[in-house]
This record gives C-alpha cells, sequence and structure tokens, in this order.
C-alpha cells in the first residue's frame, strides 16, 4: 500500500530538465507565471523548477539548481520531484 500512495502522490515542487525552452512555453500556455530566473551570465537554462501550489515557476542554471533544490528541502520541508511537463499538466 505505502509503495501506491508513493506513487500517486502530488508533490508541490517539480523540476523539469528536457527542452526547458518547450516547457516554459508549455506552462506560459498552461497559465503558470514565470519568476525571476536564475542563471548566471555565462550559463544557460537547464532546469525549470515548477511551484504547483502557486502555480509559476523559474529557469536555473546547474548551480542555482543545487541551491534553490536545498532551500525548498530545507525551508519549505518539500521534495522535489522531476516530472516531464507532459505529466505534470495531467496532475
Amino acid at each position: 500500500m505505502e509503495i501506491i500512495q508513493k506513487m500517486t502522490k502530488k508533490y508541490r515542487f517539480y523540476f523539469a530538465k528536457n527542452n526547458v525552452s518547450d516547457a516554459i512555453l508549455t506552462l506560459l500556455g498552461a497559465g503558470y507565471s514565470p519568476l525571476k530566473d536564475c542563471i548566471n551570465d555565462s550559463e544557460e537554462a537547464r532546469r525549470v523548477i515548477i511551484d504547483t501550489e502557486n502555480k509559476t515557476f523559474w529557469s536555473t542554471d546547474l548551480k542555482c539548481f543545487e541551491n534553490s533544490a536545498n532551500t525548498i528541502v530545507n525551508s519549505q520541508k518539500e521534495e522535489l520531484k522531476e516530472i516531464s511537463i507532459e505529466v505534470l499538466l495531467k496532475l
């Protein structure tokens, strides 16, 4: 039973790492609002972090992704799960 609950649990925070540009366009089309990106000038967007509760998202480079993930875990006491945009929009 515990395995089924873990598989069906809806999380607040997700991240997508494939086709970041397409993910952003999909999120905008679904009514999500962008927050300020966290990308160093010499880097590019590698991940999109999605907050399903507030319907917001922000893009990150790899270093900022690690910092953001740690902040979410430590301050919000929430896990951050990888998800495809197609699956997220079906939740």
